[in-house]
């Protein structure tokens, strides 16, 4: 009965000056592979922080790209999935 328990502790928001502070260099290393995924496709671009520049347009990874939000749920599947097959 205890694991259910604390298996909720992820439903509680992550705190917003906590997210901010791990979303921005995620943000960066997300742009950062686009960018060199985009070059390596044969494509023209510049990195500026968090911007894309293409030759027609100019792209932004904003907090939501940065992925934390799917690091987290891959956390919580991870731990459920860790639990069901742990041993005792």
């Amino acid at each position: 009965m205890r694991f259910p328990l604390e298996f909720l502790i992820f439903m509680i928001p992550v705190p917003r000056m906590f997210y901010d502070q791990v979303s921005l260099p995620l943000q960066m290393g997300v742009a950062s592979a686009a960018s060199q995924i985009l070059g390596a496709a044969g494509m023209s671009v510049f990195l500026e922080g968090n911007l894309i520049h293409t030759p027609n347009a100019v792209l932004a990874v904003v907090n939501e790209c940065s992925g934390l939000t799917y690091l987290i749920a891959l956390l919580a599947l991870a731990v459920l999935l860790a639990r069901l097959t742990q041993r005792t």
